[in-house]
């Protein structure tokens, strides 16, 4: 069970490819949560912030991803992620972002809990 780690991830849209993470969270097993406000770089659309409960104001003091990276890359690093929806979103767009800083990363194993509880896949 230490090789889990639960991910949820906010975003300034929901375009993988192109949209930017704003917020950040891994729960481990063993050690502490991650949970960080992430700056894209750009200011967010109102209806992100409505949606996230995320203002600009709190983005503009929060780090970009390239300083966060390494911490995050070494947490995620040969473990098992875990989350809801993270097959299309959460694990596409991570992976959108450390390709953006240069790191080539892929989870090893995941467990999307939409697909365990059987949602339908509508795409």
């Amino acid at each position: 069970m230490d090789n889990l780690v639960y991910l949820d991830i906010e975003a300034t849209g929901l375009n993988t490819s192109t949209d930017r993470i704003i917020e950040i969270g891994i729960a481990r097993t063993k050690g502490e949560p991650i949970e960080t406000l992430v700056n894209p770089g750009f200011a967010i659309s109102d209806k992100i912030a409505e949606i996230t409960g995320i203002t600009n104001e709190a983005l503009q003091s929060a780090r970009p991803f390239i300083e966060l990276s390494g911490e995050i890359y070494e947490t995620l690093k040969g473990k098992t992620i875990v989350g809801h929806n993270i097959i299309k979103f959460d694990i596409p767009i991570l992976i959108q972002e450390f390709e953006r800083v240069g790191i080539d990363w892929a989870p090893e194993a995941y467990i999307d809990t939409q697909k365990i509880m059987g949602y339908r896949d509508w795409e």
